[in-house]
């Protein structure tokens, strides 16, 4: 069972607080790529007993991540999955109230307990309340007001995934973002999220000394990646900064390529 929706974050929040008037829920918050810091994760694996607890709910944040929503009295947690809800509003990509993804709500078929069956249906029953139907999705009404003002990304928000638009005629036409932009009359640059990176100029011997204080307290790997017309290929993977290092000497300066940590 899964619903699809389209809103920005203030009308998802405001769904949900007046939810929480009736019933009692939990958010269990999964994020997508966790540094594998104690310190860092539990906090943000923290189960929320209201959508005002976590500050940007609703935004839509990189690595596709959801919430489990269930009730305190739902046992079946430990056994089934319980209620997703993946968010809607813009992507993380471009700082555009008029660019929205695809949020949803998702209940797997084959959990039979009553408990998350009937939050599902309830939950359902408050969007169809308070959003407009149309076609396979349902939008906010302030959105469906203005509908032609707005372009709609469809579930995968990390790589411009298909999007469509409303026609003259109400209907559904596919459109890649690039397109949507010019056809605005706006330049699409002008609303891309700047990538957070730290720039900095030392020799390897002491950022090889920089980096493995770090691994002496963290175990991290750095994987090298090259972009290919907005598609990322990796390269190598690397364990230890004495062989980043070696790789760095090797080839000289980086052209077209990022290196991060993960954990």
């Amino acid at each position: 069972m899964e619903m699809f929706f389209y809103c920005t974050p203030h009308k998802l929040k405001e769904l949900f607080f007046e939810m929480e008037q009736r019933y009692s829920l939990i958010y269990q918050p999964f994020f997508g790529r966790l540094p594998s810091i104690e310190e860092i994760d539990l906090p943000l694996g923290k189960p929320l007993h209201s959508c005002r607890e976590f500050h940007d709910f609703g935004k839509a944040y990189s690595g596709t991540p959801f919430f489990w929503i269930y009730t305190p009295d739902d046992t079946s947690v430990e056994t089934d999955t319980p209620v997703s809800l993946r968010f809607s509003g813009p992507p993380v990509y471009l700082k555009d109230d008029h660019v929205l993804c695809e949020g949803s709500l998702f209940l797997s078929a084959e959990n039979k307990a009553a408990l998350p069956r009937t939050l599902y249906k309830n939950i359902k029953h408050f969007f169809m309340q308070h959003f407009v139907k149309f076609g396979y999705c349902y939008i906010e009404p302030d959105v469906y007001s203005n509908r032609n003002e707005y372009l709609f990304v469809q579930r995968d928000y990390n790589f411009l995934s298909p999007a469509w638009c409303f026609d003259g005629s109400d209907k559904h036409i596919p459109i890649d973002i690039d397109t949507w932009y010019v056809r605005q009359g706006k330049n699409m640059e002008c609303y891309q999220s700047p990538k957070l990176k730290i720039v900095f100029f030392t020799p390897i011997s002491d950022l090889v000394q920089i980096l493995l204080e770090l691994e002496s307290k963290y175990k991290i790997k750095y994987v090298e990646t090259i972009y290919q017309e907005r598609t990322i290929h990796t390269q190598n993977v690397f364990y230890s900064a004495k062989a980043l290092a070696t790789k760095i000497s090797s080839e000289g300066v980086y052209l077209d390529k990022q290196v991060f940590n993960a954990s």
